[in-house]
């Protein structure tokens, strides 16, 4: 995010250190930082038709944007991600500010859109269509009863006598990639508990 993003993670935080901390962000990864930029150029186009675009390397997965009709002379920015399904964003439009985008979201509210968050929300919308496609696979497994998932953790209760056996095919459904995701390396780690807990 930008400097107004790096001075709410900390509030002892000078407005230099945020600055700072930054542009040392985007030094580092400069592929996301492109990104954003990418994404915000693609959305000042206004996304006329359907725009395919790659995502960043060295992943290169298919995203496709466009517009669609969307109540009357309304229209709905589409982004489909790799796994086929589609995030939108209702009454996409100019802002009233005359700066960036807005959509209406799921509680009828105003919510600005720009490269950044459009960024986060496909990174997030990938990391969900994973863990969905793992959760589907450990249903499959006999043995193993799948209890919760916290994010990206999953939660399975076993048998006591094959806790490790079962601990490893987990970890094994955890890193299997379905296919629109090759190329994605995805690893897991394992912990025992009797009790669910933060460790």
């Amino acid at each position: 995010g930008g400097i107004q993003a790096a001075a709410k993670v900390s509030k002892d935080i000078s407005p230099d250190e945020a600055k700072a901390a930054v542009s040392a962000y985007r030094a580092l990864y400069p592929v996301v930082a492109g990104a954003w930029k990418g994404l915000d150029d693609l959305l000042r186009d206004r996304v006329t038709g359907a725009y395919g675009v790659e995502f960043p390397a060295p992943l290169k997965l298919p995203i496709t944007l466009c517009l669609k009709p969307w109540l009357g002379d309304k229209a709905a920015l589409i982004v489909r991600l790799p796994s086929g399904r589609e995030i939108a964003y209702r009454e996409f439009r100019n802002s009233e500010q005359g700066f960036g985008y807005v959509y209406t979201s799921r509680n009828s509210k105003v919510a600005s859109l720009y490269g950044s968050k459009l960024f986060n929300n496909i990174v997030q919308g990938i990391a969900y269509d994973l863990l969905s496609y793992s959760l589907n696979e450990l249903e499959r497994l006999p043995g193993v009863n799948t209890v919760m998932h916290v994010h990206d953790e999953v939660v399975c209760e076993v048998h006591k006598n094959e806790v490790f056996e079962h601990a490893l095919e987990v970890a094994d459904i955890m890193c299997r990639n379905p296919s629109w995701a090759t190329g994605i390396r995805r690893d897991a780690s394992i912990s025992v508990t009797k009790r669910y807990a933060k460790l």
